[in-house]
């Protein structure tokens, strides 16, 4: 109870902290145009998977701060006027982005008046400065960041995430006298939910591998360094599966020398957890390559209930839409799929002979992303990410940045793919990435040589 008490005061200091980040997040972006999105980038991904008292409020603050900032500054400096892009695939890019935004505050609407919650406009309010952080920091007073100054952002503030992460499990375990679990849902939400900044990171630690900088190379190994550490270190086998594709991926661009050195590391950390921790290693190997081919014998075969859980969440994702044309089409309002999935959970269970699950099975039931986005937005939702998702793929292969496009839609891959382990449709780093001018944007723009010509579809819209 003592351990408690303390886990929850050191909680409270937080929120405090958080605050005065959050003030200080305003005043740099109303004063510093030009550190408007470092700021978003780094407050996004420090602050993602925190989850004080259970509450994923913290990113939206930080995004409501930067928007803060910049309204202020835009008001000071009357500019008004819009980068515009000269890509046609860009500008379609930024449509489509407005459609999903404007469709997801639609069903956040339609979803608060249904749940008769007003609590639910939270979510109207998170979608609304999500849609307007394409337009206001690209209003002109605030700049893009080059290739290389977003390549430093990402991996400073993932470093600095990954280490408070790694070290308040060791505070809770050696301080408190609590496990890193008891941090989930109090602290920190799951491992899964917290490791997302991976799927951003680790492509900017392969673009880090060859640069001119020795210091920026060096950035790149500590941070992927207190990468596999993190994801060793809370289990994240999503996380750990994603480092081990982009590697493989990445393979004829960072070559065998560096390719070897990271295998090296990876295999010690590995090796230092597992037998540390008295686990099987031919099991661990073996529970990880089932969890990719074959996940559903695996965990019905295993009794692993949440592997379970998310075979039989995507499996009744479709049957819980298709009773009507229009559910099909448009979903039942965000934040109904709890509701809506329940029944047709326990009838998948009974079907399947595991009443014990089906029993277990809550009113409200938590599911994750992919499901969530079927079952609240129906098809319409779906294609809206989906085209978002291509738009940007073809963005980023439009640029002729040779094998890291190829590294950059990989992450895109990623994004898509971790829907299908928990819901991420409520967090903000999720969203930055994908959108116009977005970490994967700012990430595949060329590294121009000076004197060289650049292609039409390649000149950066803040030159006009």
């Amino acid at each position: 109870l003592f351990a408690g008490q303390k886990l929850f005061m050191s909680v409270y200091l937080f929120l405090v902290l958080i605050c005065c980040f959050c003030l200080a997040a305003t005043v740099i972006t109303a004063t510093r145009p030009r550190l408007a999105w470092v700021s978003l980038i780094s407050g996004s991904i420090i602050t993602t998977g925190l989850m004080p008292l259970g509450f994923t409020i913290v990113d939206e603050l930080i995004i409501g701060s930067i928007l803060s900032g910049c309204l202020i500054r835009i008001f000071l400096s009357r500019e008004t006027r819009l980068r515009i892009d000269p890509d046609p695939v860009a500008r379609l890019h930024l449509i489509f982005f407005t459609f999903l935004i404007g469709y997801l505050i639609f069903q956040s609407t339609r979803g608060m008046i249904i749940l008769s919650s007003p609590r639910k406009i939270r979510w109207v309010l998170f979608f609304a400065m999500v849609g307007l952080l394409p337009i206001l920091l690209n209003t002109r007073g605030f700049i893009l960041p080059s290739r290389n100054q977003t390549i430093t952002s990402i991996l400073v503030s993932t470093l600095v995430y990954q280490l408070i992460y790694v070290h308040t499990g060791i505070f809770a375990e050696h301080i408190l006298g609590l496990t890193r679990w008891d941090l989930q849902l109090t602290w920190w939400g799951t491992s899964a939910y917290t490791m997302l900044p991976v799927s951003v990171a680790v492509p900017a630690v392969l673009l880090s591998m060859r640069d001119t900088s020795s210091n920026t190379r060096f950035l790149g190994y500590m941070t992927l360094l207190a990468i596999i550490i993190s994801a060793f270190y809370y289990d994240s086998r999503v996380a750990i599966l994603s480092i081990l594709g982009f590697f493989l991926v990445s393979f004829p661009r960072i070559g065998f020398k560096k390719f070897s050195f990271v295998a090296a590391v990876f295999l010690t950390v590995f090796l230092i957890f597992t037998l540390s921790r008295n686990i099987d290693i031919r099991f661990f190997m073996s529970d990880l390559v089932k969890s990719v081919y074959s996940p559903s014998d695996s965990a019905w075969e295993q009794n692993k209930i949440g592997d379970i859980d998310r075979h039989a969440h995507i499996h009744v994702s479709v049957t819980s839409i298709s009773s009507d044309p229009s559910t099909l089409l448009f979903g039942h309002g965000f934040r109904q799929h709890g509701w809506i999935i329940s029944q047709h959970l326990r009838s998948f269970y009974y079907a399947h002979h595991r009443p014990d699950i089906a029993r277990r099975v809550k009113d409200d039931s938590s599911t994750e992303g992919f499901t969530a986005l079927i079952v609240d937005t129906g098809i319409v939702g779906l294609f809206l990410l989906g085209a978002n998702l291509f738009l940007l793929a073809w963005r980023i292969f439009r640029q002729k940045i040779g094998w890291d496009g190829v590294i950059l839609v990989s992450a895109i891959g990623v994004l898509f793919l971790w829907l299908f382990v928990i819901n991420l449709l409520d967090v903000g780093v999720y969203y930055i990435a994908i959108m116009p001018s977005g970490l994967l944007c700012l990430l595949a723009q060329p590294n121009i040589r000076p004197g060289t010509k650049t292609p039409h579809h390649q000149k950066n819209p803040q030159s006009r």
